[in-house]
């Protein structure tokens, strides 16, 4: 359950002599925010904007407790959260969008600096919303309070706009890579972005899922820049939690930028592809990329050179400089033990195994499936019927092929038509310790 949102202005704190009076560093908390054992918890809220004319240079945001002490992602997980300004409307990504996003980050831990003379401007008169996910690991209940500090110059800069691109515009903005690759082997996803004003790309990031590689974006004439994971190592306790209840995201997704920029034209076709492992399954993942854009003539030849002075940016992490390639880490079903702890089911579930010879249906109600065991032949569809009040999923933990619905609530229905024998592990990711399937496609 979440606590009531308490949005107040932690500290104000001034940067030394050297910014010239020019810049202020402003920290804010968003909370608390009160999770059970093992919730999931989301939402759209308000929280405090600085009350200030200026440009944001810098933003980074993550969890903390009470004291202000880091909270570790094994132990609470900050899934992602989206920062947008409700004084703007967005150009949008798949749709008209009624604010503008202006900063994310999630599992990837990202900090965005963009260049010297660049900034976001904000106005006094600005407010903010936050979207956001949070995830507890443990069966004990936890508060915690979302700390993002703004750096703010009010020096005149030159003003960037914020654009967030998916490659997919599914409900959710979701979608799954299927596996069962080759060792090594890729998925990629694109999807073609216009670019709604002349002048120059100054910075990128992205946001992504376990497994993915990396967030690209392409012109005409090959690969302008891409925002590439890294994870940790094997000893990353991340990876050591029992039960997994959640495939980890990168660690981090690096920040890329250019005080020269990358020179674009109104009109201009973008290549947007999210490169994931395909040598076993990733349900539900994402492939969003986050690009600023500063005003001017933009591009002028067919071809630009590449700036000579892109950076690349990383926030430390356990085990850092990491690895490329992601770990083999697959959600478990589980279920809770007299003590309320939950631990990984290896075998078949408890119930009677219902067998079709066709099509089956499955009703999602009272925080269960039903039947919780089904066997179809291959080929079959099978379609889960939500009846709740509460929001579920329908997603694959472990299995031959990924897939998963949207979150939805009752009355709404989802179909998946399953063509690869096999056992499919299913479980609703934000009940992962109450609702579990297994489904046999003989």
């Amino acid at each position: 359950m979440r606590g009531g949102i308490v949005l107040g202005l932690v500290a104000a704190l001034a940067l030394p002599a050297a910014a010239s009076g020019k810049t202020r560093t402003i920290t804010m908390r968003f909370g608390p925010v009160d999770l059970a054992g093992y919730e999931t918890g989301t939402g759209i809220d308000r929280t405090p904007a600085p009350r200030l004319n200026g440009y944001i240079t810098s933003m980074y945001a993550h969890l903390v407790d009470r004291a202000g002490n880091p909270i570790p992602q094994q132990r609470v997980m900050l899934h992602h959260v989206l920062f947008t300004n409700r004084a703007r409307g967005g150009i949008g990504d798949c749709r008209k969008a009624r604010t503008e996003a202006f900063y994310g980050t999630g599992e990837e831990d990202q900090r965005i600096e963009l260049p010297p003379g660049y900034g976001y401007k904000i106005k006094r008169k600005d407010r903010w919303n936050v979207g956001w996910m949070f995830m507890n690991h443990r069966h004990t209940n936890d508060r915690v309070y979302l700390k993002y500090t703004v750096t703010i110059s009010d020096e005149p800069l030159t003003p960037v706009r914020p654009y967030w691109i998916s490659v997919s515009c599914a409900q959710g903005k979701i979608y799954s890579v299927p596996g069962g690759g080759a060792p090594d082997s890729t998925n990629a996803r694109s999807r073609t972005w216009t670019v709604p004003r002349s002048g120059r790309i100054v910075a990128a990031a992205a946001h992504a899922h376990g497994g993915a590689l990396k967030i690209s974006a392409a012109g005409r004439c090959g690969e302008l820049m891409a925002s590439t994971g890294r994870y940790g190592m094997e000893d990353d306790p991340i990876y050591n939690l029992s039960p997994v209840l959640h495939e980890p995201a990168p660690r981090s997704m690096s920040v890329i930028t250019s005080a020269q920029g990358w020179p674009v034209k109104k009109g201009d076709r973008l290549r947007i592809t999210s490169t994931y492992g395909n040598s076993h399954p990733h349900s539900a993942v994402m492939g969003i990329m986050h690009l600023y854009i500063a005003p001017g003539r933009g591009r002028s030849t067919r071809c630009p050179a590449a700036p000579t002075d892109v950076k690349e940016h990383r926030l430390p992490f356990v085990g850092f400089p990491g690895r490329e390639r992601p770990p083999d880490v697959s959600p478990q079903l589980s279920q809770l033990d007299d003590s309320g702890v939950a631990q990984p089911i290896t075998g078949p579930l408890s119930g009677p195994l219902r067998r079709t010879s066709g099509d089956a249906s499955v009703l999602i109600r009272n925080v269960a499936f039903t039947p919780r065991r089904l066997s179809v032949p291959r080929g079959a569809t099978v379609r889960w019927r939500f009846r709740d009040p509460i929001q579920h999923d329908v997603t694959l933990a472990s299995g031959p092929r990924a897939f998963a619905s949207a979150y939805y609530k009752g009355p709404a229905r989802y179909s998946k038509t399953l063509t690869t024998p096999g056992e499919y592990r299913i479980f609703c990711s934000l009940h992962p310790v109450t609702m579990a399937q297994t489904i046999e496609v003989r």
